[in-house]
């Protein structure tokens, strides 16, 4: 898939989940010009334990990465999705896999990963760290190691967007960095 198609439905997901999301959870306060938007937690946490999520991202590769000509191409994009579940409120797991623009394998990899966040709830935002193993289908198939880093902003109690970045240890590739982009949908 060409880079405007990914972009092209990454908008329309984006700008519909948002509606939807801004719809259920969000009021109007006051006259609609004047005021803000807010949401009534209850006094709170806007990160949960038991809390599961589907996670949807763009990706850029940054290193050893070939298209289907056997090129070298450097910041190769691409998308995923994913599964997070936290068992409590810092710790979870994950399992998510990608899609290269490349012409090679449909799917990169498929990754599993140990999670620790620290939700800052004042300010709706959770860094967080991860590790993980991950069976690679494109290049060479191969089991890799990595390790990241990343952080999570929540719009509201269903609904954040995320980035993050983690560091891949292959064996029969040169090691790479992976850089994501997405939503993430609690249920």
């Amino acid at each position: 898939m060409n880079t405007k198609r990914w972009m092209g439905i990454a908008a329309v997901i984006l700008a519909a989940t948002t509606g939807i999301a801004s719809a259920t959870a969000w009021t109007d306060i006051g006259d609609w010009w004047g005021e803000r938007f807010y949401y009534d937690s209850g006094g709170g946490t806007m990160f949960k334990e038991r809390e599961l999520s589907l996670d949807l991202f763009g990706t850029i590769y940054d290193g050893d990465r070939r298209d289907s000509a056997g090129r070298h191409v450097d910041g190769q994009l691409g998308g995923g999705i994913g599964l997070t579940y936290f068992v409590t409120q810092n710790w979870g797991m994950s399992l998510d896999t990608t899609i290269g623009d490349n012409g090679n394998a449909f799917f990169d990899y498929l990754a599993g990963s140990v999670i620790y966040r620290y939700p800052i709830d004042a300010i709706r935002l959770a860094p967080y760290a991860f590790a993980g193993f991950a069976g690679q289908f494109d290049l060479h198939e191969e089991f890799s190691g990595h390790i990241g880093i990343g952080a999570e902003y929540r719009i509201n109690p269903l609904a954040g967007v995320f980035v993050d970045t983690r560091y891949v240890i292959a064996d029969q590739i040169n090691n790479y960095w992976l850089f994501r982009l997405g939503m993430r949908f609690v249920f």
